[in-house]
């Protein structure tokens, strides 16, 4: 659960976070062939087998001297598991941020109002939301990954799913039970922690 939501917020924080900047500094510009490219990008590590992305990384990572530390360390972990889910908070986000009216930042621009205050007051507020959404989106995506964890995943370090792979190919059913349970669980906290939250401020709001 660590490693997935450690992932997921470095993804939240990173993918989210330069989209509302990109919002405040382009005036609530959206779109454009640029962006489309970038999205595409984004989506490659994705698309891609785990197995062939771990081997990518492990391969780039050795010819490296100075970064050969960091390949049997979690952190490296992480950062691989977040780069891999980065396009699901940036894609929630852009979806978020295209429903924000331009006239707001433009009106922000003609009263000469600071972008730091843009950011903090308009596009913080309204899109913070979504940036907890694509997080949830990274953590579920990570929980259930389990191809680039066999590849790159420490000694010694197993992920739930990492235990239900080798479980289920030593036959221990029941074990494989179990450890799904867990991992329908995990998945579920996130759902319910919100749900929790926005009927209670909803409450708060009410009273």
């Amino acid at each position: 659960m660590g490693v997935a939501a450690g992932g997921a917020t470095i993804a939240a924080v990173v993918g989210g976070l330069g989209v509302m900047l990109g919002l405040v500094l382009g005036g609530g510009v959206r779109g454009g062939s640029v962006l489309e490219v970038r999205d595409s990008l984004l989506l490659l590590p994705w698309l891609m087998p785990g197995v062939l992305l771990g081997a990518i990384c492990v391969r780039g990572l050795s010819s490296l001297a100075w970064a050969g530390w960091f390949y049997p360390t979690t952190g490296f972990l992480i950062v691989l598991l977040a780069v891999r889910t980065l396009f699901a908070p940036v894609k929630v986000m852009r979806l978020m941020g295209s429903t924000l009216p331009r006239s707001w930042f433009e009106a922000a621009a003609l009263h000469q109002i600071s972008r730091r205050r843009v950011f903090f007051v308009i596009a913080l507020p309204l899109l913070a939301p979504g940036l907890l959404v694509g997080w949830a989106v990274a953590y579920w995506l990570i929980l259930a990954e389990t191809g680039l964890l066999v590849m790159v995943a420490p000694a010694g370090m197993e992920t739930l799913m990492m235990r239900v792979f080798h479980l289920l190919h030593y036959g221990y059913e029941d074990e494989v039970a179990a450890a799904c349970l867990w991992v329908l669980i995990l998945g579920l906290g996130p759902l319910l922690a919100g749900g929790w939250a926005v009927t209670k401020l909803g409450r708060g709001r009410l009273c």
